[in-house]
């Protein structure tokens, strides 16, 4: 069991940024922006799949490509060495093209369309879907059908007579929820990142591996109701079926108003004894496909920014770099509202082809881990759509100018075994 720690990343972030210079990030914010607020890709309805051509030996690491004949020993015979002859491509690159070809395989099932892979010498094809597939959610209890039910089922039974007497919307509701974290120091988010770095030696004193999660956990939280902040409600254990668990500190409301596929979660209650205020909070335990970006999910969840997810979901470090590279190269200097969606396929199609396919199973953790979780929000669907056709176009262009550069450089070979001719010696 482990304590989420997003605020090592979100330092790393920060920082980040603070070492790039103002223009490079003004320009990267107003591309991403553009591309929020245009839709210039076509999708897989007005286009057919296309096989995308993956070369191992490319995408995999050339220092793992044995130069000499080199030598095993197994357990049981490691006095007499084995002898193996120089291969074309490691075993290590091959496992890892049958591992990515086996996941491409697997999603291209759910979009409706096998993924065809085929092995021809060291080249990897693979037919990957244009277009994320619409998400079909399996709702236990949806905000938008009943509010007042939904909260009740919630277990959050006071909020729930609130909403009746005043008769609030759900997006409403939760739009104000989230603005009450500006009566504290930093936002909900935040909160529960600052709660977590406190607690967590006692949070895992609590919550131990291989034993069963408590049915609550008595937190002391006098400070965060003194300084008018909400503390989380409860706790999630969230783990797949190969990651072990990780806890996250959540408040219940934030979860529960845009996921309608969770379980229902458990009452939370808060007592006040000795002039303290001890919150009562819930374990929960919550499957989901992949553990280890369930942060983005939480991050969006109270952010609702497309454009934050944006950063995530893309390379926006190499995209700023390449378009300062560019403007510093070009003798015509780009203003920023002229860069497009083509500015940014075309800094993209400059990474490798394994940045392409780790970049690709980013998204679609996320997008299982939507689905799994039943977000309701069309602004993230739509957003992971940007960020997939994006990384599509991508590869796509960087395939086309992989061939261009072939040819011309087959022609150029024929053009100096003219030249050679002509001024051989008889």
């Amino acid at each position: 069991m482990t304590v989420a720690g997003s605020s090592r990343l979100d330092n790393k972030t920060a920082a980040a940024s603070q070492n790039k210079p103002a223009p490079r990030v003004c320009v990267a914010e107003i591309a991403i922006k553009q591309l929020i607020s245009e839709e210039k890709l076509a999708s897989s309805s007005s286009r057919p799949l296309a096989p995308v051509n993956v070369n191992i030996r490319n995408s995999a690491n050339r220092s793992t490509l044995p130069s000499r004949t080199t030598t095993s020993c197994s357990p049981k015979s490691s006095s007499k060495p084995t002898w193996h002859r120089k291969l074309r491509s490691s075993s290590v690159d091959r496992i890892a093209a049958i591992q990515s070809a086996a996941k491409a395989n697997k999603f291209g099932s759910l979009v409706g369309n096998t993924a065809s892979v085929m092995l021809k010498g060291e080249q990897l094809s693979i037919r990957l879907p244009q277009k994320l597939p619409y998400p079909r959610l399996r709702p236990n209890s949806s905000p938008y059908e009943d509010l007042v039910a939904h909260l009740s089922r919630h277990h959050f039974f006071l909020e729930a007579q609130q909403v009746e007497q005043l008769k609030v919307t759900p997006d409403y509701y939760l739009t104000q929820y989230l603005e009450t974290a500006r009566l504290g120091k930093c936002s909900l988010y935040h909160q529960t990142e600052i709660f977590l770095s406190a607690n967590k030696d006692y949070l895992l004193s609590q919550v131990i591996p291989g034993q069963p999660l408590p049915e609550t956990v008595p937190i002391d939280v006098t400070d965060l109701v003194s300084t008018l902040q909400r503390p989380p409600t409860h706790l999630l254990a969230v783990h797949s079926d190969r990651e072990a668990a990780t806890l996250y500190a959540i408040h219940g409301q934030v979860l529960a108003l845009q996921c309608v596929s969770i379980p229902f979660l458990a009452a939370s209650k808060e007592v006040h004894q000795d002039g303290k205020a001890i919150a009562h909070m819930p374990t929960q335990a919550l499957r989901v496909p992949s553990v280890s970006h369930f942060n983005t999910i939480v991050r969006w969840l109270y952010s609702q920014s497309t454009t934050s997810l944006l950063h995530e979901l893309l390379p926006l470090e190499h995209i700023v770099a390449y378009l300062s590279t560019r403007s510093a190269r070009s003798s015509i200097t780009c203003a920023p509202l002229s860069l497009a969606i083509q500015d940014i396929v075309e800094s993209m199609s400059t990474l490798s082809t394994k940045h392409f396919l780790q970049r690709l199973l980013l998204i679609q953790s996320v997008w299982k881990n939507g689905v799994a979780l039943g977000i309701v929000s069309c602004n993230f669907w739509s957003t992971l759509d940007h960020a997939w056709n994006l990384t599509i176009g991508a590869m796509v262009a960087r395939s086309s100018r992989s061939k261009r550069t072939v040819a011309a450089e087959h022609v150029g070979a024929n053009e100096l075994t003219v030249k050679l001719q002509s001024t051989k010696l008889e």
